[in-house]
């Protein structure tokens, strides 16, 4: 099994889940972004499965540099039936 994550330092849980973000409110409304040991635990508990932890923050630049190079997917987004609020925010 592969579980792909965005996590958040364990130390930000409590001020981050008495507020919304950005991400929260319009990327993934309702989302809780977990710190990695929460995971660990609960796959620990009812599983004989291992985590297995990278970073890969210091790619992420790189990565997202990339992809603003291509071209936008835009007019196929929007024949899709999404607004342009929704492709500027994906932008």
């Amino acid at each position: 099994m592969l579980l792909q994550a965005i996590t958040i330092r364990t130390s930000f849980t409590r001020r981050r889940s008495s507020s919304v973000d950005f991400i929260q409110r319009f990327i993934f409304p309702g989302s809780f972004i977990p710190p990695s040991p929460a995971i660990t635990e609960s796959l620990r508990r009812p599983t004989d499965l291992k985590c297995s932890t990278s970073r890969t923050s210091a790619h992420y630049a790189t990565t997202f540099s990339a992809g603003a190079r291509t071209s936008s997917p835009a007019a196929r987004v929007r024949r899709l039936g999404y607004p342009d609020a929704f492709v500027r925010m994906w932008d």
